[in-house]
């Protein structure tokens, strides 16, 4: 296995008016414990949904 890689990303600029967002600013979330085994498992399902819609797909809609 290799080992990671530390990877600087900087912060997203937009050259368009985004929609405000719902509510107070979210700055991070924290990942329930892994000792508590249905709510880890509810947030990783999370997780894959929003890899779901957010990721590119090509024109056969493979990721």
């Amino acid at each position: 296995m290799q080992p990671a890689v530390r990877n600087e990303v900087p912060k997203s600029k937009f050259n368009i008016r985004l929609p405000t967002s719902y509510g107070p600013v979210v700055k991070s979330v924290q990942a329930p414990a892994t000792s508590k085994k249905v709510k880890y498992g509810e947030y990783l399902a999370n997780v894959g949904h929003r890899m779901e819609c957010h990721t590119p797909r090509d024109a056969k809609g493979l990721l």
